[in-house]
């Protein structure tokens, strides 16, 4: 059975606005959107992917974290699955904001060694480790992250309710976890786990796995199975509503879409929300339903987050 879950998490509500740190609504007018994207841009002119991080090749990461949306703070432990790239392999390096305070390193259960320094996580491993040899790598850390780009990690209100949400692009990725920024080293797949008060939902990228209750607390898994770079990965938390579409398939079961939004938003976008059915409908009568898009993306972007993904 083919399924289609479409995530989209409105952070604002319609327009060209953004929400600061309290309710009232600010406009960005054309002047304030190019100077954004100047210092886009003279981000990405300037930045260069450190020499540090280029012998070794990430191929899968697991993303454990604690949210409250209410709080401008992350805290939570990225085990990453690497393979070394070169010979002489004896320290690894992410990176990681240096106000984001590391906690812990465990290797294989034992603890390592580890600094900080020029906005790297440089840690000391037990000996060399062969090329091309799978392993692993658990980091756990804590911080109020500062914000790059369009807003790498934000937390704000829409409503009188807080929404915590992401946007790594182009190098925002280091604002908030310790990462590895190369568009050229994508990450097979990943699954996100997010905990948080049950009063909120948790999105991310790919498919809800499951979703289950410890104490006053839920968690939220989502797994991605496409490959992946580290400023697409993305979360977004709030009092998200929950409920689904179905789009119709000639000779085949319907595709669900299942849609994260705002209460406010379902309100007042029930038709703007239904446009990708409609779309995908036209698609399915128009051209060939084999096959159907499998990769998966999260879009954040000023207006919240927008995901979808296909399970075949």
């Amino acid at each position: 059975m083919r399924l289609l879950f479409i995530l989209t998490a409105f952070c604002v509500l319609g327009g060209n606005v953004l929400f600061a740190q309290n309710e009232s609504p600010v406009c960005k007018d054309e002047a304030a959107l190019i100077a954004a994207e100047q210092f886009h841009q003279h981000q990405m002119l300037e930045f260069r992917t450190s020499p540090f991080t280029s012998n070794y090749d990430q191929h899968y990461l697991r993303l454990e974290w604690n949210i409250d949306p209410a709080v401008h703070f992350i805290s939570g432990t990225v085990t990453s699955y690497f393979e070394p790239t070169e010979d002489d392999f004896e320290r690894i390096y992410f990176d990681l904001n240096n106000n984001m305070q590391v906690s812990q390193v465990l290797y294989h259960g034992q603890p390592l060694t580890y600094s900080q320094h020029d906005n790297l996580l440089d840690i000391a491993l037990p000996g060399i480790l062969p090329q091309a040899q799978s392993d692993s790598i658990s980091i756990t850390y804590a911080g109020a992250p500062a914000n790059t780009g369009f807003g790498s990690f934000v937390s704000s209100l829409h409503a009188g309710t807080p929404v915590l949400w992401t946007l790594s692009e182009p190098y925002g990725g280091r604002d908030w976890w310790p990462c590895k920024l190369d568009l050229n080293d994508k990450i097979d797949s990943i699954d996100v786990f997010v905990r948080t008060q049950a009063a909120y939902r948790a999105a991310s990228n790919g498919l809800l796995v499951n979703e289950w209750q410890e104490g006053d607390d839920k968690i939220y898994h989502w797994h991605h199975n496409y490959p992946i770079t580290s400023y697409l990965v993305a979360i977004a938390v709030t009092n998200y509503a929950v409920y689904s579409d179905f789009v119709p398939v000639p000779g085949g079961n319907p595709i669900e879409v299942l849609n994260y939004v705002t209460p406010k938003a379902r309100l007042r976008h029930n038709r703007l929300l239904s446009l990708p059915c409609s779309a995908w409908s036209f698609s399915t009568n128009y051209t060939a339903c084999t096959p159907l898009p499998t990769k998966n993306t999260a879009t954040p972007n000023f207006r919240g987050v927008a995901a979808w993904s296909t399970k075949r």
